[in-house]
């Protein structure tokens, strides 16, 4: 069994992490890898997954008949870990953040060639579900959801809004008369590199005619894939020199702030 220790200031490759059985670190490290620090993270889950583990094994079946688990955190915490353990708090779809890439990918494929088609894809999915169970965490009023309890038109209106987004992005031609969808190379680049709507968004407010090789990777170095970059002190010197002997480049902005970091591990 492979195993390996997270700790904050360690960068696992991805080849890594599928050759490792075991990653031992605390559920905030594990932010590390997840990227994410929202109450609904992976991060919570993991902590969720550990404490229905502790409770679980709480007592020692051969030795004793019953055992006690305790839990100790901010009170202002205190309402949610109840929730948790109790099953009240239900786990919501975060779709609607990942609509326009996921529309996208489905109009490159060709899966989705049209409006009426895109809202029986929506119709699939665990937001379509979740929508219906729980209209108001997702600002669905109850007059709407009386007045249309499949919930179409809003899903056609959240399907005809990221339309919209990916045409004005040049990701696709959408024809609002017919309703029918035409994927541009852009978006059939997007889908196919995993680049997101919101760095596509970046490059064509950056892009210009004539740009050199360092403003090029400066751009790309704007991208949201690399929003959760940090730069720490304890790299500073290290990044300096790093631009300085290694970067055939200019190194926009300085090695200071994120985006010069970026610029600086593209172009080692």
């Amino acid at each position: 069994m492979i195993v390996k220790e997270l700790t904050g200031d360690m960068q696992f490759a991805k080849n890594e992490l599928e050759e490792t059985q075991m990653i031992v670190t605390t559920p905030e490290k594990w932010d590390v890898i997840t990227r994410k620090s929202s109450d609904m993270s992976l991060s919570v889950l993991v902590k969720l997954l550990i404490i229905d583990e502790i409770f679980g094994r709480a007592g020692r079946p051969q030795f004793d008949k019953s055992g006690e688990g305790i839990i100790i955190t901010s009170h202002d915490k205190l309402a949610y870990y109840l929730r948790l353990l109790t099953s009240q708090l239900p786990i919501e779809s975060q779709f609607i953040s990942s609509l326009k890439d996921n529309l996208n990918a489905e109009v490159a494929l060709g899966t989705v060639t049209n409006v009426k088609e895109a809202c029986a894809w929506l119709g699939y999915t665990y937001l379509s579900i979740r929508m219906k169970k729980n209209p108001l965490a997702y600002g669905i009023g109850w007059d709407e959801v009386i007045a249309d309890p499949s919930l179409s038109l809003r899903q056609r209106s959240l399907v005809t809004d990221a339309a919209r987004s990916l045409d004005k992005a040049k990701m696709m031609r959408f024809d609002e008369n017919s309703g029918n969808f035409y994927c541009t190379e852009l978006g059939r680049i997007a889908s196919h590199f995993y680049i997101q709507y919101s760095s596509v968004e970046t490059y064509n407010e950056m892009l210009r005619r004539h740009m050199n090789d360092s403003e090029v990777i400066d751009m790309v170095a704007h991208s949201s894939e690399f929003e959760n970059i940090v730069v720490r002190d304890e790299e500073q010197k290290e990044l300096e020199e790093l631009a300085q002997t290694s970067c055939p480049l200019e190194v926009k902005g300085g090695p200071s702030n994120k985006h010069g970091k970026v610029s600086i591990l593209i172009q080692l």
